[in-house]
């Protein structure tokens, strides 16, 4: 009876303890599941690449991807390039920072302008923008033109006259005879006389140089409709270049100081479109008529002696 009161005890503490392990494996598996459904998630954000400077253009190479536990989200980060390719950090980002949609801003022409330079619209026309084949990131030179008006001292008495009106009986007239020295007088066309070349209308004589050289082309934009200027041209048998009524030029504040004269004072130029990878200076010594005659053998007008002839 003993030996059986024995058995009972030991099969009820070894119950007893398999009773407890079992509990013991089932909790520990309640809270290991509990523990797994708590994981937080990962999510990607973007994160500066680089160091970028204030207002730079936001591009693939300065964008990498980081992952993170969304708990650690301070909200507002971005979490694909797409949504911030183009646009521009108001402040500077240091390599490994998160790029949030709040410290971002659409850019303007100020973000594509490079330090120490400044911006200048300039008016074109179909003719110095090259027939609407200037485009933005192009680099060009400015070639200026202007006429101008000289004065001549005559060896009468002497006289001083401005180009214009040299040949205007009505506002001078000389002796027939220079007294004294009739010699200062010389021949039309004869060895050793003089000659004037001017423009056709006579009111300058005409020079030209390259004043600017080496300028970006920020952005080309026009007034009118684009489409409807294009069509039109294309009725008219022309080639449909697109249309240009303002170019905005990158340049140092004394090339600004040159265009603003150059605008403003009756000259006109063109552009030189540069080769694409051409940031040479060059060296010129501009034009003229007597250059064209010195240095280009431009043929030089004379005078005809008729055959018998009296001279004065």
């Amino acid at each position: 009876m003993r030996r059986n009161g024995r058995l009972f005890i030991i099969l009820g503490v070894g119950l007893a303890v398999l009773a407890v392990a079992l509990a013991f494996l089932m909790f520990s598996g309640a809270n290991a599941n509990k523990t797994v459904q708590q994981a937080p998630a990962q999510v990607k954000i973007m994160v500066a690449a680089q160091n970028v400077p204030a207002h730079a253009i936001l591009n693939e190479a300065m964008l990498q991807e980081q992952t993170i536990d969304r708990d650690l989200l301070k909200g507002g980060e971005v979490q694909a390039k797409t949504e911030v390719l183009g646009l521009a950090p108001k402040q500077g980002l240091v390599k490994g920072q998160r790029i949030v949609k709040s410290d971002l801003e659409v850019p303007g022409l100020t973000n594509d302008i490079e330090k120490g330079k400044r911006a200048v619209a300039v008016p074109v026309d179909r003719l110095n923008a090259l027939a609407g084949m200037v485009r933005e990131s192009d680099y060009v030179d400015v070639v200026f033109s202007i006429k101008v008006s000289l004065l001549y001292v005559l060896p009468s008495r002497p006289l001083e006259l401005e180009t214009s009106t040299a040949g205007d009986k009505d506002k001078s007239t000389l002796p027939a005879v220079a007294p004294g020295d009739p010699s200062a007088y010389v021949y039309p066309g004869e060895a050793g006389s003089r000659f004037k070349m001017q423009s056709s209308d006579g009111k300058g004589d005409p020079l030209a140089k390259v004043i600017v050289q080496d300028v970006k082309v920020l952005r080309v934009a026009s007034g009118t409709n684009p489409q409807a200027q294009q069509n039109q041209q294309a009725q008219n048998g022309q080639a449909a270049a697109a249309p240009a009524d303002m170019v905005v030029l990158e340049v140092t504040d004394e090339q600004a100081e040159v265009m603003k004269f150059v605008l403003d004072n009756g000259g006109s130029f063109t552009f030189a479109l540069r080769g694409k990878e051409d940031h040479d200076p060059s060296k010129t010594n501009g034009i003229t008529f007597d250059m064209l005659v010195t240095n280009y053998q431009l043929p030089a007008p004379k005078s005809v002696r008729l055959p018998g002839e009296k001279q004065p």
